[in-house]
């Protein structure tokens, strides 16, 4: 039996995990989606297929997903995406909304699809061992393939999805499902997957993507067996229907002055304050309010707006509410 081997750090190589026999498992999309399967949910139209296909789309053409310079390295090949909500001619006019072109023969689509207990398993199997270039299959979404299960509860959605994940980590595919949240996300994000708790736990990675009452603004946030946990802050151009990274969220708790200052904007009802207005209502001092207000900034937590002057994001408020 071969040892585990220590891998140097930095970059994309902090998300190789070295397996029993010696060999890294390498990420499908860096930070995010492994082999295995991964759940990726969200309020309804969020903007979750358009995000799926702005993934399709950069695994189908090996480039970094986010784009080159902020983006995800990703390992290149060819998908099967089961778009179980759409008609093959809504599919294609969200491509071309989009801008993605795949190359020929990278796409395998399919608008209808067995369920989990009438063969599904068996008929990605075959996709994959057809096509040894397979590295991702969406599922849009889980309900739509869930299938009856027998007893209901924690225990019957883990077995449901058991053949699916071994199939997965068995030929080095990811497997992204698609699917819903509960209608208010709590503070612990991960209990707002619609369902059972046999859902999350049987994945191996769990990715919400958020954008409160449909705002440009998000959050991408990310946990699992295989890579570390984060939240990035995100942004949807509705122009394209494409997100951006704009950074990681390194600290978004609320200290006792980050919660003042965010009050005193949310006091505003949709209105704006400069700073000196905030530093009086708070009785914080000018340096301290600015450098707070920077801070909350970077996390999308407040806007600036004009002549300097500051308003609470929605992101800000369900924090507030957390």
């Amino acid at each position: 039996m071969s040892t585990k081997k220590s891998m140097p750090t930095g970059g994309f190589l902090e998300d190789l995990i070295v397996a029993d026999d010696g060999i890294p498992e390498q990420p499908i999309v860096e930070n995010l989606f492994y082999p295995g399967i991964n759940l990726l949910f969200g309020p309804p139209k969020a903007g979750k297929s358009n995000f799926a296909f702005q993934v399709a789309g950069a695994v189908a053409n090996g480039i970094p997903l986010f784009g080159a310079a902020t983006g995800f390295d990703v390992v290149k090949g060819r998908i099967l995406y089961l778009a179980l909500e759409e008609t093959p001619k809504l599919v294609l006019g969200r491509i071309r909304k989009m801008g993605i072109s795949f190359p020929p023969k990278s796409l395998q689509l399919k608008t209808s699809f067995r369920t989990l207990d009438k063969g599904a398993v068996t008929k990605i199997g075959n996709a994959i061992k057809n096509d040894s270039t397979l590295r991702l299959v969406v599922i849009d979404v889980y309900q739509k393939i869930k299938g009856n299960m027998k007893g209901g509860g924690y225990a019957s959605e883990y077995k449901n999805l058991a053949a699916l994940k071994k199939l997965a980590d068995d030929n080095n595919v990811a497997i992204v499902l698609l699917h819903h949240t509960t209608k208010k996300i709590p503070k612990n994000w991960q209990a707002a997957a619609y369902g059972s708790q046999g859902l999350t736990g049987a994945v191996d990675t769990t990715i919400l993507l958020d954008r409160p009452d449909m705002s440009s603004k998000g959050r991408l946030c990310v946990t699992g067996r295989k890579c570390r946990t984060a939240e990035y802050v995100t942004e949807f151009d509705d122009t394209n229907l494409q997100w951006q990274i704009v950074g990681e969220v390194k600290d978004t708790s609320l200290t006792e002055e980050r919660r003042d200052i965010l009050e005193t904007l949310k006091d505003e009802c949709g209105g704006f304050l400069a700073p000196k207005e905030i530093g009086t209502a708070t009785g914080l001092d000018s340096k301290s309010v600015h450098n707070i207000l920077m801070k909350l900034e970077k996390i999308s937590f407040v806007d600036k707006v004009k002549r300097g002057c500051y308003r609470i994001t929605l992101l800000g408020l369900q924090a507030l509410e957390d």
